[in-house]
């Protein structure tokens, strides 16, 4: 930690010019792809101009635009573009992360439009005495546990490749130590934009769906799924997410700017729930009805409203009777999950998505009782589970991995291994009781719905996933120093 911050120090200067470059460059190739009759009226179009000129005057704007955002603004604005990058692209995703934990380290300043940098002295005095943050520390295993059970080396990318998808459980916790807490305000506003961009999305989506009924129907008849951004199952599985934060906000009484607000929330939320059964991805609809069941079975043991609660629970019960009667992709989807159970039973289920799962648990369950102790080793799982498909699923085209991040964990790096997993995962909620707050509480009931039908940490958007939200919500209930609204300018010399 010392030498960085030596490194840090030294390079100031350097990293300022780096980032002002970087911002020219951007700025100056959007700039020259802008359409310049769009901010042309007619008039302007008659008299001569200087493509150029303009395009160095908006540059200009875009830069001083950029330079005027404060630094806890451009920490939401990267919380807003890692949200898109989950949904969208892995490479918006990586360069969010990235630029969380810059941000960590250094405080943007600005003065007479120029941006200078300077160390976040208060945030990295945290990270050096993480030891008083045991809740950011115990998340870091997930890490140490990869790396620690390698021997022996059989599969060398393989281990390199989890060493890097696992990297963010180092370097996340201690990013969002070091930068300002997240107050309540801050954290609804990120949950606001989750669940407006969800439901703006999933309407284009819909859209699509509609412009193609009968073909996408009949698809989804033989196993295949309505067009997402990237996976379907990731996206299916934010929805839900959103859909339980969409309800947090609504009882909060969460409101941007005008009262009105609340009603859109009420309608982003019904929307994305009728959404899901539309979509009938069964990873979705599942943690859709185990988080809405949690919350009702929270909400009677709080208000003691059983007669309200138990007629909510009655209404989560009957919506996957109403939509198999009323929406024909759930029905489909249901009866290819009938037909692909009976292949599985029948043993043809090689060309069947859940035979697969159930095959990849078979598969890890063998590896764990066999290597209960120890396991087989991070290097070593891909090449275990391929035998075990060579010999007993052998007209499978695919092999999966094991479908359950602990039984991955207990296969891999053995029982004590999987018992630090577990430890990792349930330590930072019971910390402190933060399971005392309503959504932190509910989210990590939801990743636990998740991690048990898939390895869901295995995979960089699933870790992002995880990450982020896990640590927004310890920034914002551990007691640590407060944004800073006010930038203190530097000097001028």
């Amino acid at each position: 930690m010392r030498i960085l911050l030596r490194f840090i120090t030294t390079h100031s200067s350097n990293l300022e010019n780096t980032f002002r470059q970087g911002i020219e460059v951007l700025t100056s190739a959007w700039a020259e792809s802008f359409p310049i009759h769009l901010f042309s009226n007619t008039d302007e179009i008659k008299q001569p101009f200087s493509k150029k000129i303009i395009n160095q005057s908006l540059r200009l704007k875009c830069m001083n635009a950029f330079l005027k955002v404060s630094y806890p603004n451009i920490i939401i604005l990267f919380c807003f573009s890692l949200i898109v990058g989950l949904i969208f692209s892995p490479a918006l995703l990586s360069i969010s992360m990235i630029a969380l934990v810059i941000l960590g380290l250094l405080r943007i300043e600005i003065c007479k439009g120029r941006p200078y940098f300077r160390l976040n002295v208060e945030g990295l005095k945290r990270v050096q005495n993480i030891s008083r943050y045991p809740a950011f520390l115990a998340i870091t295993l997930f890490f140490l546990v990869c790396a620690i059970r390698f021997y022996p080396l059989g599969d060398a990318h393989y281990f390199l490749e989890r060493l890097r998808i696992k990297a963010p459980f180092v370097f996340f916790p201690l990013a969002f130590l070091a930068l300002p807490r997240f107050d309540d305000r801050r954290v609804k506003l990120i949950l606001y934009f989750l669940l407006f961009f969800l439901a703006a999305v999933s309407v284009g989506i819909l859209i699509n769906y509609a412009l193609n009924f009968e073909r996408y129907t009949t698809l989804i008849k033989e196993g295949h799924h309505i067009p997402t951004p990237r996976n379907h199952i990731r996206y299916s599985l934010l929805a839900a997410w959103a859909v339980v934060c969409g309800i947090y906000l609504y009882i909060e009484g969460y409101v941007n700017r005008y009262a009105w607000e609340k009603w859109l929330v009420v309608g982003s939320t019904l929307f994305l729930i009728i959404f899901l059964h539309i979509l009938s991805v069964k990873s979705g609809l599942l943690l859709l009805y185990c988080s809405l069941f949690f919350a009702l079975l929270q909400y009677i043991w709080k208000s003691k409203a059983f007669l309200t609660g138990t007629l909510g629970l009655l209404l989560v019960l009957a919506l996957p009777i109403i939509a198999y009667q009323t929406l024909p992709s759930f029905k489909n989807k249901v009866a290819y999950f009938q037909y692909d159970m009976l292949m599985y039973q029948q043993g043809e289920g090689a060309n069947y998505s859940d035979s697969g799962r159930l095959a990849s648990l078979d598969a890890g369950w063998r590896i764990a009782k066999d290597h209960w102790v120890w396991g087989v080793g991070t290097a070593n799982i891909r090449n275990e589970v391929r035998l075990i498909f060579e010999a007993d699923y052998a007209n499978y085209p695919e092999v999966f991995m094991p479908q359950n991040q602990f039984l991955f964990s207990w296969a891999s790096t053995g029982i004590l291994g999987m018992l630090v997993v577990v430890f990792a995962f349930f330590y930072p909620i019971f910390h402190q009781k933060k399971y005392q707050h309503w959504l932190t509480l509910n989210f990590f009931f939801s990743i636990f719905i998740i991690i048990m039908i898939e390895h869901a940490l295995e995979n960089a958007v699933g870790v992002a996933h995880y990450l982020f939200f896990c640590c927004l919500f310890l920034s914002f209930l551990t007691p640590i120093v407060p944004w800073q609204e006010k930038t203190n300018h530097v000097n001028e010399h």
